[in-house]
């Protein structure tokens, strides 16, 4: 009874965690400031990467998308850390 209880606590908590760039995948939670690694491992391949330079310091941008728990979710990496989480629609 009490790990059903736990479970459904974080179960209504998980809107508020995607608010705050955080996100629960099937590896684990990821969050903003996570490495591109990271999010690899605990959220699994992205179906579409995309990668780009910008601003006069070079900074690399990429935009990851992957399936997570039913819906497709933009990740925002610059320089390699997670910047970024978007529901996309």
């Amino acid at each position: 009874m009490r790990s059903l209880l736990l479970t459904l606590g974080m179960l209504l908590l998980l809107p508020a965690w995607a608010g705050a760039e955080s996100l629960l995948c099937p590896g684990g939670v990821i969050s903003t400031g996570d490495r591109l690694f990271e999010v690899l491992e605990k959220c699994g391949e992205p179906t579409l990467r995309d990668r780009r330079t910008q601003g006069e310091n070079i900074r690399v941008v990429e935009e990851w998308y992957i399936k997570v728990r039913g819906h497709e979710r933009i990740f925002l990496f610059e320089n390699g850390k997670l910047v970024k989480i978007i529901l996309n629609p």
